[in-house]
């Protein structure tokens, strides 16, 4: 009989405890996805670090262009089921995988509304959003404000 597959889900870059951890779970046998907030290149780095050294990792990346990133497709690009990802998401990070991926959305949008190149609809297209309303609903809600008021504040044209 095998011994079942151990999982872990850590995230961090390819410095710091994020990175420690996942090299030190590598190590003991489990099978490691790495997800970088620096962004894909550093979560790369590491997966390359650990099956370099004979362990078993993937990066896990949520492209927040991609309005269909879902729990189910994240899941299945892991083999795991959907509920069991969300759990063990939830359990490794204290926020579901959707709620996550909101997040990443409205931080790649306050970047994009600070630099003020591109009109709000496009912030929310090159962010995911399903609609240039759903995204200043979602914007209001987190912060407070409008995108466009955020932009001026950020000094940006409104």
């Amino acid at each position: 009989m095998s011994e079942p597959v151990k999982r872990a889900l850590v995230t961090g870059g390819s410095g710091g405890i994020g990175a420690a951890i996942c090299r030190r779970l590598a190590r003991d046998g489990h099978h490691v996805y790495v997800h970088a907030r620096q962004g894909v290149d550093a979560a790369e780095k590491l997966v390359a670090e650990i099956t370099a050294a004979g362990g078993s990792a993937v990066a896990l990346h949520f492209d927040v262009t991609d309005a269909e990133s879902t729990r189910e497709t994240l899941a299945a690009a892991l083999g795991l089921s959907p509920f069991h990802f969300a759990r063990m998401f939830r359990q490794r990070l204290g926020t579901p995988p959707h709620r996550y991926l909101a997040q990443l959305r409205l931080e790649a949008a306050r970047r994009l509304l600070r630099t003020g190149q591109r009109p709000l609809a496009g912030v929310a297209a090159a962010c995911g959003f399903s609609s240039p309303s759903a995204f200043a609903r979602a914007f209001r809600q987190a912060t407070g404000v409008t995108p466009g008021a955020y932009r001026r504040g950020a000094g940006g044209p409104a």
